[in-house]
């Protein structure tokens, strides 16, 4: 898709380029001290909340340069740019991702994972040849005073998701192991997962296949490795932050490089996280700010399709032979990477540039056969990750149940109780598109006003997201709300389209008024907004953790010291059934469980008697839990021959017992006659032979 406005790129020679103008100079000055002004608030921000500097400038030196270095070289190098930019920033971030995961699934396969500590200099080495340098006289690039913009946009998107995400003390401070967010848990414990074992199955049933969309995982594994931060740490306080500004700044490129205009990124950033805020009804899938970050997948599903959509847009008005090969290669490796980080990444994409094949063989058959070859390749990309991560997988998820979101939330029941079927599916059509003009709202003037003025490949390429994601979204329904990534995937584009469409709107009005003044006067007026809008007492705010108390939690303490003592091979049993969607032992403890939380097993809230499991589960699947749910049951009655089969079959080496030792606790640890190697008030941890 070309860009709307002029690209200094396409025309520039193909060297990278060194700012050497004294203009050059300032503006880098400038962006240098945003970024330094942005590094020290992060630190102060995480130190509020129990985070060492240490620690957190560990963690930002480990994605400077184990992502952004290696994956803005080697891209620069394949694509033969004349400079960095806030392009090269953006879609090197996303190589730089494509290269970590590879590294890693290669280290950890090859069972060499201290190599990959040396694969940045591997990276950088391979690219540097084909990066060549030139003195130009003069460079155009982005304001210094945007970079304090982007800042300022980093800065309240994390401010809004504080009180989500950072008010939650780290372990060590809360008064139980389970009072956290499932999805968070489930991330920690697939990270200690991918951190120990490979391949990665499921941590809550050892041994199993895993059946899921597990590529971020290894991206917080591989900052665990090679930092030494335990990975709940990384999960709950270091990802989400990090991922608040990449995502900004990928946002920022995405509008400033299609819509050819600073204020068009500015502009999306705004429409994509913070514009659903300002609407009077309930939009909670379009306020992708308020939850965005308790899913780290989407978060890596997203930096990764945001280049996929910039590779797009330099597919379609590339020239040479070269520049075409490495957009499709791009293109179909983005599409494999995302599908695997969340599914609906993938699905959304595939669908729409087969969309865009459709209008150019009617509108744009010079696009044609290029756009073929994409959509093949993304395709491909697309069937083989889809294949390898879900075949077998349990069943039961997100079913087909057209317009199921519209009738969970439809006024007074109307059409499970009140009106005839085929009434019914009528007015069940009717609320959908009652819904997507609610959902679409915050968009719509600027998707007219852009879908006129816009470059033609452009503006069918976002429709035809848009429509997919509006599609999946109402043609799809999971129990747990995870339909609402199909939408969330295809309003990215659009938030594009409508933000070049507000900018012509206003152009010619607000200017030659002072743009700059009126966009910081906008975040002002966000950041208060957020102020009034914060959840009152009992809720906590963030800055609340400078009071908890340095009393570990007991059950946590003896998690750590599973962490600490045992070998990462070894597995431990332990009794599950009073929080079957809770995954804080492996989380915490990242050890293998042999009957654990249900999370990988099959998918959530759908956990059920044995009769239900066996209906969304493989046979051979079921028999796997089937044996280690009787065998886990068995330990804990003090049977010692299950107990010697578990450890001969599964590697079961230690059992804990939770809560305060009763009878019954004390009669099956002397029946195991296994001693006891760690106790407290609210754990017993028994070592098998």
């Amino acid at each position: 898709m070309s860009s709307v406005g002029p690209d200094p790129a396409a025309a520039a020679p193909a060297r990278l380029r060194i700012l050497t103008s004294m203009g050059a100079r300032q503006r880098l000055r400038g962006s240098a001290g945003a970024v330094a002004a942005g590094l020290v608030a992060y630190v102060v921000l995480l130190a509020v909340v129990d985070v060492s500097p240490a620690d957190s400038l560990a963690y930002v030196g480990y994605e400077l340069a184990f992502v952004l270095l290696p994956g803005v070289l080697v891209y620069t190098a394949l694509t033969r740019v004349a400079r960095v930019g806030v392009r090269e920033l953006a879609a090197g971030w996303g190589v730089g991702l494509l290269l970590e995961l590879g590294a890693f699934a290669l280290t950890a396969w090859a069972g060499v994972r201290g190599l990959y500590a040396v694969y940045p200099a591997v990276a950088v080495g391979g690219a540097a040849p084909f990066v060549r340098l030139e003195r130009p006289g003069r460079r155009e690039g982005v304001p210094a005073r945007w970079s304090w913009a982007l800042l300022a946009a980093s800065a309240l998107l994390i401010g809004w998701t504080a009180n989500a995400l950072l008010a939650t003390p780290l372990p060590s401070r809360i008064y139980s192991a389970k009072g956290y967010s499932t999805d968070l848990l489930w991330a920690t414990s697939m990270t200690g997962e991918a951190l120990h074992h490979w391949p990665v199955d499921i941590p809550d049933l050892a041994g199993v296949p895993l059946h899921y969309h597990y590529f971020s995982f290894l991206d917080l594994a591989a900052a665990s490795q090679v930092t030494g931060l335990d990975p709940w740490l990384v999960v709950f306080r270091l990802f989400p932050v990090v991922s608040a500004v990449v995502l900004v700044v990928q946002l920022f490129a995405a509008g400033r490089v299609v819509g050819g205009r600073v204020a068009v990124g500015l502009a999306t950033v705004f429409l994509y996280f913070f514009v659903g805020r300002f609407f009077p009804w309930g939009t909670p899938f379009t306020d992708i700010a308020a939850t965005f970050s308790t899913s780290p997948s989407f978060d890596f599903g997203l930096m990764l399709l945001i280049p996929a959509l910039l590779e797009t847009d330099r597919l379609a008005r590339a020239d040479g032979g070269l520049a075409r090969a490495s957009a499709m290669a791009l293109i179909a490796i983005f599409t494999f990477a995302a599908t695997g980080s969340k599914a609906p990444a993938g699905i959304v994409f595939v669908a729409a540039l087969a969309v865009l094949c459709l209008w150019a063989a009617w509108a744009a058959r010079r696009l044609l056969a290029r756009l073929l070859v994409a959509t093949a390749a993304a395709g491909a990309a697309f069937a083989v990750a889809w294949v390898d991560l879900f075949r077998g997988g349990p069943r039961g998820g997100t079913n087909f149940e057209p317009f199921g979101v519209v009738k969970v939330t439809q006024p007074f029941r109307l059409v499970d109780t009140h009106v005839p079927a085929l009434v019914g599916y009528v007015l069940l059509v009717v609320l959908g598109v009652l819904a997507a003009a609610k959902l679409l709202a915050p968009l719509l003037a600027g998707l007219v006003i852009g879908a006129r003025t816009a470059e033609p490949v452009l503006r069918t390429f976002s429709f035809a997201i848009l429509a997919a994601g509006l599609a999946f979204y109402f043609a799809f329904f999971h129990v747990g709300s995870s339909e609402r990534y199909f939408l969330w995937y295809g309003l990215l584009p659009a938030s594009i389209l409508a933000a070049i469409g507000y900018d012509r709107l206003l152009r010619g009005r607000l200017y030659p008024l002072p743009v700059a003044r009126l966009g910081a006067a906008a975040l002002l007026l966000l950041l208060v907004v957020w102020l009034v809008d914060l959840p009152r007492a009992p809720s906590p705010q963030f800055w609340d953790n400078l009071q908890h108390s340095r009393v570990d939690e007991p059950r946590y303490v003896a998690l750590r010291w599973l962490e600490h003592h045992p070998s990462p091979r070894d597995v431990v049993a332990y009794d599950s059934a009073p929080d079957p969607d809770s995954c804080y032992l492996t989380a915490f403890a990242e050890r293998r469980a042999l009957e654990g939380c249900y999370l990988g097993l099959v998918p959530e809230k759908t956990f059920g008697p044995p009769a239900h499991l066996r209906s969304l589960l493989s046979a051979a699947t079921f028999e796997q839990y089937w044996r280690r749910h009787m065998l886990n049951n068995e330990i804990l009655a003090g049977d010692r021959g299950a107990a010697a089969e578990a450890s001969h079959a599964y590697g079961v080496r230690y059992v804990v017992f939770f809560g305060k030792p009763t009878a019954a606790t004390l009669r099956a640890i002397a029946r195991l006659a296994a001693p006891v190697v760690f106790r407290n008030a609210q754990a017993s941890i028994v070592q098998l032979a």
